[in-house]
């Protein structure tokens, strides 16, 4: 009697894996690489505009340069989420704290966190 609710339990089990919503450890990895993404636009946009810079000036460097600003994810916890409608992934509500040059901002966010593939969990963050 055991072995035919435990043949039926298995697949069920596997099956609902594939499908269960991200934990915490793997949200967070997925919103740090968009941190650090969205980091290295700015650096690359930032580069663009000191050579639009130099350039206005003559070929010049600019007298002086604002350090690099460093920003991190220092703080991650997980909310609720839903399974997202009409695409891949869940929802998920998180609350998330940000530093930026020493300056900390926490701040209550969504994102579809989703994978594409085989790849590791990715994260759209809704815009507020």
């Amino acid at each position: 009697m055991l072995r035919p609710l435990l043949a039926l339990a298995v697949p069920c089990l596997l099956l609902t894996a594939c499908g269960d919503e991200p934990d915490e450890a793997a949200m967070r990895t997925a919103v740090e690489k968009r941190v650090e993404a969205e980091q290295h636009q700015m650096r690359q946009m930032r580069q663009t505009m000191s050579g639009m810079a130099s350039g206005l000036a003559g070929g010049r460097p600019a007298a002086t340069q604002a350090p690099e600003p460093s920003l991190r994810l220092v703080e991650f916890r997980k909310g609720s989420c839903r399974e997202a409608q009409g695409q891949p992934g869940h929802m998920c509500d998180f609350t998330m704290t940000v530093e930026l040059d020493g300056a900390r901002n926490t701040s209550n966010a969504s994102g579809r966190f989703f994978k594409a593939g085989s790849g590791p969990l990715e994260v759209e963050i809704a815009r507020r």
